[in-house]
């Protein structure tokens, strides 16, 4: 009789461990799958979160973003460089011909003096670029906005630690 007593508490009490976990079961109603897209959105959160507070983000949102700084445009200055006329690299037996003045805008009067000491410097830096230019790599906006920017940046890493806002197209002829 004994025996009969203990197979039906070990009996009711399997029962009520099969009941325990399938109540533990009801109160949690996410399945591995769904935690595992939960665990996959929360890690790319936090990934994204990295990213975003990392500095390489800071300077794409400094250059993309519109400048914060007002700047008086009585203080600016132009530095204006010689006309410029160039071959273009060709295949062609007759080559292309560019003619083009540039302008380069500054913050002060202050720096427009110390930059105009490196004028020759400039000058041979845009005429070096130039030269290795074809026709068909400055025709349009875009093959403008990239020679723009190839000298906006020849330009700062000659007159470092100083620099220039922009430089402006002044003529730009190609024949």
């Amino acid at each position: 009789m004994a025996d009969e007593e203990e197979k039906k508490t070990n009996e009711e009490g399997a029962e009520g461990n099969t009941e325990v976990a399938k109540s533990e079961q009801k109160k949690f109603p996410l399945n591995k799958k769904q935690l595992t897209y939960i665990g996959a959105g929360v890690g790319a959160l936090l990934v994204g979160l990295g990213i975003y507070l990392s500095p390489l983000p800071t300077v794409v949102k400094s250059l993309l973003s519109p400048k914060n700084e007002k700047t008086d445009l009585l203080e600016l200055a132009f530095l204006s460089l010689p006309e410029m006329i160039v071959n273009l690299k060709s295949t062609k037996s007759r080559g292309n011909i560019l003619k083009t003045i540039f302008v380069l805008e500054i913050e002060s009067l202050a720096e427009k003096e110390k930059i105009d000491h490196l004028k020759p410097l400039i000058i041979d830096q845009f005429q070096s670029y130039l030269r290795e230019l074809e026709a068909n790599d400055i025709q349009g906006a875009a093959g403008m906005e990239r020679v723009r920017q190839e000298l906006f940046n020849r330009v700062n890493t000659i007159i470092t630690p100083l620099k220039i806002r922009q430089i402006l197209v002044k003529d730009f002829l190609i024949q």
